[in-house]
């Protein structure tokens, strides 16, 4: 098995809006009521790869996260979605949102 090394972006990454829409998308699969178990946790495997930068190859990171431990998948996944969650409340609450008191 391979070892995983992960990483999250950071608030000066480049993609921020593309890792929303990725995040939009994950939420969209994993709140569908038309899409499996089965598929749901692919699409947790296939996201959390998107910040994996050790091993180098798709297949063999998806391998290692399904060798994770229940602990070690969890922290990455709360993780990841702690600071998408983090960058989105961010972005709306420096934006157009009518509730944010800014107006």
């Amino acid at each position: 098995m391979s070892k995983l090394k992960f990483k999250v972006p950071g608030e000066d990454a480049d993609g921020f809006v593309l890792r929303l829409y990725r995040e939009i998308e994950f939420f969209e699969i994993q709140n569908s009521e038309e899409i499996g178990q089965k598929e749901k946790l692919d699409e947790q495997l296939d996201f959390l790869s998107g910040f994996v930068t050790e091993p180098k190859t798709k297949k063999a990171v998806i391998e290692a996260l399904r060798h994770a431990t229940e602990k070690q998948f969890s922290e990455m996944l709360g993780a990841v979605l702690r600071r998408s969650k983090d960058e989105a409340e961010d972005a709306v609450s420096s934006g157009e949102d009518s509730g944010s008191g800014d107006g």
